[in-house]
């Protein structure tokens, strides 16, 4: 009786749990919206208001004021550069919590041991609406279609924007000031220097982005790689290995060696039976051993 009430006390606890870690889900996901409403709008109005200073053509870049003008166009350019740096950091660390929220929502419903919903994409020893979230399908330009590639298309172009009225401003303030030659940076040829420049910032921030989502969700992707562990515990006869997921993973022997090896074995055919249903399970997965 103790011991069912111990599952049941367990089970509640996990339950709890559970629902405060989707509460976080969502949470990180209404900030992440918001993100997203309001940085583009606000970051695009800027952007083009500085962009129309610095690229007035009736600004002429020989006079004083002109030339104060084009370095608060460049300064005020990298102080809204700065900003948006800040706020992309902030979601980069939005999202590491993000997917650990959905590293712990997968065991947790590992622990529920649910049935797989009916014509599951993607098919486990359990179900569960982090367990079963669809695998990547879509591609467009080349590109796998997801939340972290679209984000790092978002902020890689916000954030390269502010670079072009940046170098627009300081390069006609260092025109005005005579530390580069008129002749030689022309209207046309300016425009197309920064043009070019301002591609390749905004090329490079993307590119990044995308790295660093990569590398934290190859991190995540063999962490929950330990489907199934096992705990050994010290017992009055010995060693006893189990698996807390998968009560029918039990084992006995009077030595830790000996129950380990014989916790490995039955991990083994433990396997090959969820292989059979079709589940997304790979050996090392299975190797797991917590002691």
């Amino acid at each position: 009786m103790s011991k069912n009430k111990h599952k049941l006390d367990e089970h509640k606890h996990l339950a709890l749990e559970y629902q405060q870690v989707n509460e976080n889900f969502r949470k990180l996901m209404d900030i992440r919206f918001k993100l997203l409403s309001y940085v583009p709008i606000f970051g695009g109005l800027a952007i083009f208001l500085l962009s129309f200073l610095g690229l007035n053509p009736e600004i002429q870049v020989t006079a004083v004021s002109n030339q104060q003008h084009m370095l608060f166009v460049a300064g005020l350019s990298m102080l809204g550069f700065i900003t948006m740096l800040g706020i992309i950091f902030y979601d980069q660390r939005n999202s590491e919590q993000y997917n650990a929220l959905i590293h712990r929502a997968k065991y947790l419903e590992e622990m529920f041991r649910s049935y797989n919903s009916p014509g599951a994409r993607r098919k486990r020893p359990f179900g569960g609406q982090f367990l079963e979230r669809p695998p990547r399908s879509k591609n467009m330009f080349g590109m796998s279609v997801g939340h972290d590639n679209g984000l790092a298309l978002i902020y890689g172009t916000v954030l390269g924007a502010w670079f072009f009225p940046f170098l627009m401003g300081l390069l006609q303030w260092g025109i005005g000031i005579g530390l580069l030659n008129a002749h030689f940076f022309t209207a046309d040829r300016s425009e197309f220097i920064v043009s070019l420049a301002t591609a390749v910032a905004i090329f490079l921030a993307i590119r990044k982005f995308i790295e660093l989502d990569k590398n934290d969700a190859q991190a995540w992707r063999r962490a929950g790689k330990q489907a199934i562990f096992v705990l050994v515990e010290k017992t009055e006869d010995g060693f006893k290995a189990y698996s807390p997921q998968f009560p029918d993973i039990e084992q006995t022997a009077a030595t830790k060696g000996e129950v380990e090896k014989a916790i490995r074995k039955q991990l083994t055919e433990k396997r090959h039976q969820l292989e059979s249903k079709g589940c997304e399970i790979k050996p090392r997965e299975l190797d797991g051993l917590y002691v």
